[in-house]
């Protein structure tokens, strides 16, 4: 099991203990999935980086996503983010995008 895919697992795990709808759980889990898998890399090292992201966006894009559905993605990568600096699971300001 990845590094990504222990912490995805335990973010979704927090998210649902502050109550959060069983669609919003998954559509975070399934955002911050499909960016994991276009990245080909399931660890957090140099992958939860501005290139990739911008080159996330661009493939979706590309790919026919709305604008709303890319600024979802976006901000279900920035949540579990900011989550990650708030267990101590990355440096304070290591996602400022």
């Amino acid at each position: 099991i990845s590094q990504a895919s222990v912490l995805i697992r335990q973010f979704v795990l927090a998210l649902a203990s502050t109550g959060c709808s069983s669609s919003t759980i998954r559509n975070y889990r399934s955002d911050i999935n499909q960016f994991f898998v276009f990245a080909n890399n399931f660890e957090l090292d140099n992958t939860l980086v501005k290139p990739k992201l911008e080159q996330f966006v661009l493939n979706e894009n590309q790919n026919g996503s709305s604008i709303a559905t890319i600024k979802r993605k976006l901000s279900s990568l920035t949540q579990f983010s900011l989550w990650l600096e708030e267990v101590g699971a990355a440096p304070q300001g290591s996602y400022a995008w």
